[in-house]
């Protein structure tokens, strides 16, 4: 049902009087309209609302209240958000390991048989959210990705040893991908990182 008066939680707080408008992208995107005089922070913020857990997207449209007839002095796009598991990117090369908490990693790969035999088709798609990664790593085309947490430190210490690191790892994690292109996207004060690993 369009245009909702509704009560969403923001960072464990309960907020009240936003007006939730017109669905976009079959029902996984809308625009929320803040109330008058609100002080929340709302670039890069999840918040929840209809049992669902939302993130905001882009910097707030602000007008002056006294030019707005209605009650909303603020809008922000929000976007569903399930499911974000977090993803771990080993650099290329170093191997050194980095996690993300909160991003989400879709694995659209199959495999196609043709004259050769069977080959994987497809790619892995990554979204990594406002680049939250703690020491401020930008993962590069090369570096390795995997859905969740992995705690596997490679042995480095010379050639045999990084082999013996990354069979281990092979058996361990055999979905994981190499990141192909990295494109970054403007949302509020930060970027978010859309990925393509194969």
């Amino acid at each position: 049902m369009p245009f909702q008066t509704t009560t969403l939680t923001l960072d464990g707080e309960a907020v009240s009087g936003c007006l939730v408008g017109l669905p976009a992208e079959g029902g996984r995107a809308y625009t929320v309209g803040i109330p008058k005089g609100d002080t929340h922070d709302w670039c890069d913020r999840k918040l929840s609302f209809w049992g669902r857990l939302w993130r905001t997207m882009g910097i707030p449209e602000t007008a002056e209240p006294q030019n707005i007839p209605l009650s909303w002095g603020q809008n922000v796009a929000v976007r569903l958000h399930e499911g974000a598991e977090g993803v771990t990117v080993y650099e290329g090369g170093s191997f050194l390991r980095h996690f993300y908490t909160d991003a989400e990693l879709t694995d659209l790969r199959g495999s196609k048989t043709d004259k050769v035999g069977t080959q994987p088709a497809g790619d892995v798609s990554v979204l990594i959210y406002s680049c939250t990664e703690t020491d401020g790593y930008v993962p590069r085309a090369g570096d390795i990705i995997l859905r969740g947490e992995c705690d596997l430190i490679f042995d480095t210490s010379d050639e045999r040893t990084v082999s013996e690191s990354m069979r281990t790892f092979r058996e361990e994690q055999p979905l994981f991908a190499v990141i192909k292109e990295i494109s970054a996207e403007k949302n509020g004060l930060k970027n978010d990182l859309r990925i393509t690993a194969r």
